[in-house]
């Protein structure tokens, strides 16, 4: 009922999905803290104690968020999106294509770019749109599912730490410039049923050293 922070990392990589703080002390969450952890994680807090109030996170933003902050939104006709803040995964859900952005600026997420360390595509989304998750330099992973047959322009481009890259089997087309200056892959696997890797694709792509189409 003590603890007044937890450290940057504290519980990264560990499989916990329910966490209860007591007492009135904790004031500050660290960066990454719970990053990696249970898929619900949820944190939760005895608002009990007198002259408290819901511990802060520190973003590598530099901004302040409260934790267990959802935020979410469209992307699509019948496409949503939802980021958790301390843990830095953004879900799109639903069904159908995900809208174009004609720039970086003008992705729903645009604002939160700095703390969004995972991407997870749900089953029933059919496109990533262009320019989509392009520019995000906290990004680390992406996991496409296989209704989605097409990528879009650059919709990874200069998202220059991605490493892990899982497209379960359903892409048929990949846009131009999807991966361009994407120089932390290494290696990416593809369906046998993909028919077009567009323009400039894996342009600049340092690290890759094995693809297999």
């Amino acid at each position: 009922g003590d603890v007044y922070a937890i450290g940057a990392g504290a519980f990264e990589n560990t499989p916990l999905e329910n966490v209860f703080f007591e007492g009135n002390a904790l004031g500050v969450i660290g960066e990454d803290a719970f990053l990696n952890t249970g898929e619900s994680l949820l944190l939760n807090y005895n608002e009990a104690g007198e002259g408290w109030t819901t511990p802060t996170w520190i973003g590598p933003d530099n901004n302040t968020y409260n934790t267990n902050t959802v935020i979410t939104g469209t992307c699509g006709k019948k496409a949503n999106w939802e980021l958790v803040t301390h843990t830095g995964i953004l879900t799109i859900s639903g069904s159908g294509e995900m809208y174009d952005s004609k720039t970086v600026e003008e992705t729903p997420w645009h604002e939160y770019k700095d703390i969004i360390k995972s991407v997870v595509v749900k089953e029933g989304i059919t496109s990533i749109g262009a320019n989509t998750f392009s520019g995000i330099n906290t990004l680390i992973e992406v996991s496409i599912p296989s209704t989605v047959t097409k990528v879009g322009y650059a919709a990874f481009a200069y998202s220059q730490n991605i490493k892990a890259v899982t497209t379960n089997g359903g892409l048929r087309s990949v846009g131009k410039c999807m991966f361009y200056a994407c120089d932390q892959i290494e290696t990416i696997e593809f369906s046998e049923g993909l028919t077009e890797v567009g323009a400039y694709a894996f342009y600049d792509c340092a690290k890759l050293g094995s693809i297999e189409i």
